[in-house]
């Protein structure tokens, strides 16, 4: 197996100052190898093995054929276990896994949490599995000699140490051949590599994380990244021979850290591809111009790029998934410049709105066509500058009624807004619209009725009538904070009212 993770560093330490050769002296030889022939091997060399391995080894326990294993080392059976061997496909639940077999890896020994010997492999998750080596040299998943798909509703955690000091070498996941990962949920954190991987390395409809602390976030000789949320963290974020490829749905994200001063932090190396994609990169966390194919002629003006979606720009928020019930509503609120992320890539969906945010959504709202309200005399607050972000907004809502102070001259812009306080805001919005408010629902069917004020109870009768609130667990939470996705899914049900 040909790696490409520590060399990447002598590599760029070439281009840019040389160390001394000490300085690496202790990296593993295959670390060392790496050259222009090599690069244009990988797109030949690497096939799928399609034979199925014949074992597998669990925390150095070997699986054959119908095996079981339990945390802890304990007695394993079809009704306990948290891992199960059959016909290839090795099958995790809630496995926590502590130690591993010793292979030959890098030019050393090293402990390999999951270890297959041979042959391709799959891996099913169902619950929550984890990798935790640790030690001089360890690996979290290590297929040495053929590929690997993970899949399935859980999710897995494969990590090793992170001190260079004693995990020189280490990496999470580390496959000779293809890796695929599809519909599942997958970390990877290690002191070298996150993800190495010698073929193609295709995330279909995922969650991947990839962190190396002294190297790669992801190495492969291609990936293919579709309707999926990737990160890697590293001295270099991704770094591929025949580059990357982002599709449908998808936010990809790079970050480089760089090397010292000897290596310059790269975010994306190799060619990306990123037909109908959006791109901000630049040095840090900053938009910037300039973007191109981010290759190794300009890498050290990008470390930091991001590749995300047109469809719903909610893809470039980590923190929001296709799966998510908010999708959607976020994916509007923020296309329609009614909410932005609480950062360049996240958007928060379970922190609580405050009596400013909520004053903003509403003022951005009526700025758009079909939307527009009078505003009479605003009111003067003693707690809002005049030069804070939400000013203009609380201006604009006290003068057009939907919102007012908490006495004393104070309008609170940090307190909570509940839930009840909002669908107020809007039942008042729709009225001075115009719209028709009559409509009531019965709120007798949530076990929590009785916790409704008195003061709202025509808006939330109002709301639950049309589709702008309908409670969760047969509960409708009147007093409970409004979270940012419950704000977004508010906000786009009203709007469709009109």
């Amino acid at each position: 197996m040909k790696k490409r993770v520590g060399s990447l560093l002598l590599a760029l330490c070439m281009a840019v100052t040389l160390l001394p050769a000490a300085a690496f002296a202790a990296e593993p030889q295959a670390r060392q190898q790496l050259g222009a022939a090599d690069v244009q091997q990988d797109s030949t060399q690497v096939q799928d093995i399609k034979a199925a391995a014949g074992s597998v080894y669990v925390n150095g326990v070997k699986l054959t054929d119908g095996t079981y294993w339990k945390n802890g080392n304990a007695s394993a059976s079809s009704s306990n276990y948290n891992a199960y061997y059959k016909s290839g496909t090795l099958y995790l639940k809630n496995a926590k896994i502590t130690g591993g077999r010793t292979v030959s890896y890098g030019g050393r020994d090293a402990t390999a949490g999951i270890y297959v010997p041979s042959g391709s492999v799959s891996i099913s998750l169902s619950g929550t599995s984890s990798i935790s080596n640790s030690g001089y040299a360890a690996v979290g998943v290590y297929v040495a000699d053929g590929s690997l798909t993970i899949s399935g509703s859980g999710t897995l955690s494969a990590g090793t140490a992170k001190s260079r000091g004693d995990s020189d070498g280490n990496d999470a996941i580390v496959v000779a051949g293809n890796l695929a990962i599809s519909d599942t949920t997958v970390s990877a954190n290690a002191g070298w590599a996150g993800i190495s991987c010698d073929g193609t390395c295709t995330v279909q409809n995922a969650v991947v994380s990839a962190y190396g602390e002294f190297d790669l976030g992801i190495w492969a000789n291609t990936i293919k990244i579709t309707d999926s949320r990737v990160t890697a963290s590293g001295c270099v974020g991704i770094n591929t021979s025949a580059g990357t490829t982002v599709s449908g749905k998808s936010l990809a994200i790079a970050r480089g850290t760089g090397f010292g001063d000897a290596v310059p932090a790269v975010g994306m190396r190799g060619k990306t591809k990123t037909s109908g994609m959006k791109v901000i990169a630049g040095a840090g966390e900053t938009n910037a111009s300039g973007i191109g194919n981010f290759d190794s002629a300009n890498h050290d003006a990008y470390a930091y790029v991001a590749v995300y979606s047109t469809t719903y720009s909610a893809n470039r928020f980590l923190d929001v998934r296709s799966s998510d019930w908010y999708y959607n509503p976020v994916g509007y609120a923020y296309n329609n410049g009614l909410m932005s992320g609480t950062s360049a890539i996240r958007f928060s969906p379970n922190t609580g709105m405050n009596r400013a945010m909520a004053a903003m959504t509403l003022y951005k709202l009526s700025q758009k066509s079909g939307f527009g309200i009078s505003s009479g005399s605003p009111k003067s607050f003693s707690d809002v500058p005049s030069d804070a972000w939400y000013a203009a907004a609380v201006k604009w809502a006290s003068g057009a009624g939907l919102v007012s102070g908490t006495g004393n001259n104070r309008f609170s812009p940090n307190a909570a807004v509940t839930r009840e306080q909002f669908a107020v805001m809007l039942y008042s919005y729709a009225g001075k619209l115009g719209w028709n408010v009559s409509a009531r629902a019965n709120l007798n069917g949530f076990s929590d009725a009785g916790k409704v004020s008195s003061w709202s109870k025509n808006a939330m009768q109002w709301a639950v009538a049309n589709g702008i609130m309908s409670g969760s667990d047969g509960k409708l939470m009147p007093q409970g904070t409004l979270t940012r996705a419950q704000a977004a899914t508010m906000l786009q049900k009203f709007a469709a009212l009109k």
